[in-house]
């Protein structure tokens, strides 16, 4: 989780990337197949495709391939953050 936020830091503007020390910094165009995107969500392939659909996972078509950029991504995970903070505060 440490990674998710120093990254969403330096992504929102708010941290410069020279102050996170020892953190990997992913660039934020980079683009995620399916793949990659289950991997890192741990979600099932057919949850992505769900998430997809319905938007709240934005994506790119390119050619036949469907991609998720860096910072798709990013708020996506930022929206489930989010929206679980919500769910934990109201119970």
């Amino acid at each position: 989780m440490r990674q998710h936020k120093d990254v969403y830091a330096v992504f929102r503007n708010t941290v410069q990337p020279d102050q996170l020390e020892g953190t990997e910094i992913i660039e934020i165009n980079h683009l995620n197949d399916i793949k990659d995107v289950v991997r890192r969500t741990r979600l099932s392939r057919s949850k992505i495709y769900e998430e997809l659909e319905s938007g709240r996972l934005k994506s790119v078509k390119v050619r036949r391939r469907r991609l998720v950029t860096e910072s798709q991504l990013i708020d996506y995970i930022d929206n489930l953050i989010t929206a679980g903070a919500r769910e934990g505060a109201a119970q």
